[in-house]
């Protein structure tokens, strides 16, 4: 019997951005994902920018195109994660 390994990948505590700073390591892709930030904030999501306002949640389903690249712009900014 084959069993399907889940790989989660997130915050193990809240988590301080450093500039620029890209979540999906190398060679993945996330189908799913949220986000929590306790800041306003700029982002790229597979290089497109967006703005998170401070305490809102940023998700994604599997129906939504996978994640390949989520950058967290500004410095200093709280926050956690997970994503699969």
């Amino acid at each position: 019997m084959n069993q399907t390994v889940i790989k989660y990948h997130g915050s193990q505590a809240v988590e301080t951005s450093v500039a620029n700073q890209e979540l999906v390591p190398a060679g993945y892709q996330f189908t799913k994902m949220s986000l929590e930030v306790d800041q306003d904030c700029h982002m790229r999501v597979n290089g497109q920018s967006l703005f998170i306002r401070a305490g809102r949640v940023f998700n994604t389903e599997p129906t939504d195109p996978a994640i390949t690249s989520f950058v967290v712009v500004n410095e200093g900014i709280t926050f956690t994660w997970i994503a699969v």
